[in-house]
């Protein structure tokens, strides 16, 4: 949940600042409202993040991590529908939950679209940067976080910033982007050094042989 806590509580600021001067005061205040209620949900996907690192060493044959793994990735998803439909229903259907100004309401439903993509990537990256995390991947967790920092960086100069700017739906098209590079690259890395388990398939020795852990920082 590093990750998330780190992002969350920089995220308004960097929402609100880069373009004041371009942005009225409606525009300006709804990050901050549709962000209160999408950083409270994204803090309920930390369990899937510590169940992780409390399941996956505990497994004892490939089966088990096997199948642990599916239901981990599986619960993932169902959080992040869960949570990205509340995040995207009260902006949109509820805003006065939010905040008693009417002109801040149209701006907030324009967002809630992309607080539900975001937190759908959300959910699916803490569970499975969970799992790398509990399988000692961490040279790769740590590279990767590195690379969605410089990309967001460049996003941020050229299209919210710069010449580009996209004012309020550029600072949510930042957030989906950040978390969009860690759910690509967290699944994919799942992918690529466990395909067998990602696919139900047995293993080669019928899923019934202990678990062999191997480097994973290459």
């Amino acid at each position: 949940m590093l990750l998330q806590s780190s992002w969350g509580s920089n995220q308004s600021p960097f929402a609100i600042n880069p373009i004041p001067s371009q942005l009225n005061y409606a525009v300006s205040f709804c990050p901050q409202a549709v962000f209160s209620i999408w950083n409270l949900l994204a803090f309920a996907t930390t369990p899937l993040e510590q169940a992780a690192l409390s399941y996956i060493p505990a497994c004892t044959s490939r089966t088990e991590q096997r199948t642990t793994l599916q239901l981990l990735l599986a619960v993932s998803v169902v959080t992040g529908i869960v949570c990205g439909s509340i995040a995207c229903a009260v902006p949109l259907l509820a805003p006065q939950l939010l905040t008693k100004d009417p002109a801040v309401w149209p701006y907030m439903a324009r967002v809630s679209p992309l607080a539900l993509l975001a937190m759908l990537l959300t959910a699916a990256d803490v569970g499975a940067n969970g799992i790398l995390l509990a399988r000692r991947d961490l040279a790769y967790v740590a590279r990767a976080f590195m690379f969605t920092l410089c990309a967001l960086a460049v996003f941020v100069s050229v299209y919210v910033k710069g010449p580009y700017g996209l004012g309020l739906d550029g600072v949510w098209y930042g957030l989906v982007l950040f978390f969009g590079l860690r759910c690509v690259q967290s699944v994919g890395r799942l992918i690529v050094t466990n395909g067998k388990a990602m696919s139900g398939l047995s293993s080669i020795d019928g899923g019934s042989g202990p678990v062999v852990a191997t480097p994973q920082g290459t």
